[in-house]
């Protein structure tokens, strides 16, 4: 497999096709259940918090999420690129990419690889596909 450091601008890209992904999943269970009465404010709660929770960690650990497959870039394992992350490294990364947010892809400009704080602490590293 051919693979290089994705940039930032490719992580930005696929980031935005994620969170315009997760948009349309919401509208879509909006549309599906229009009165309050065919589902429970709870469960819609839950819904739209575990896609906000669940997506990037389980779609990572599992192959790719739809705007890394979209730009073609994945998160992988640091010390082997061409395995994917395991779920618990996923969490943890994901963790510490909201608690960090910008601080953390600041340091992609300064890392060799590209690499920002939640990749340190994730174990993981993130390749563009050639």
């Amino acid at each position: 497999m051919l693979y290089r450091s994705a940039s930032i601008l490719e992580r930005i890209q696929a980031r935005t096709v994620d969170t315009l992904f997760i948009i349309y999943v919401m509208y879509l269970t909006a549309l599906l259940f229009p009165n309050s009465e065919d589902l429970p404010v709870w469960s819609r709660k839950w819904i739209f918090l575990g896609l906000f929770v669940f997506y990037d960690p389980a779609c990572n650990s599992l192959g790719t999420t739809v705007g890394n497959y979209f730009i073609g870039i994945r998160v992988r394992k640091h010390s082997n690129p061409e395995k994917r992350i395991n779920i618990i490294r996923s969490f943890f990364r994901y963790l510490f990419k909201i608690l960090f947010y910008w601080i953390s892809f600041i340091t992609i400009f300064f890392t060799k690889k590209n690499r920002a704080i939640h990749d340190f602490i994730g174990g993981s590293t993130v390749i563009k596909i050639e």
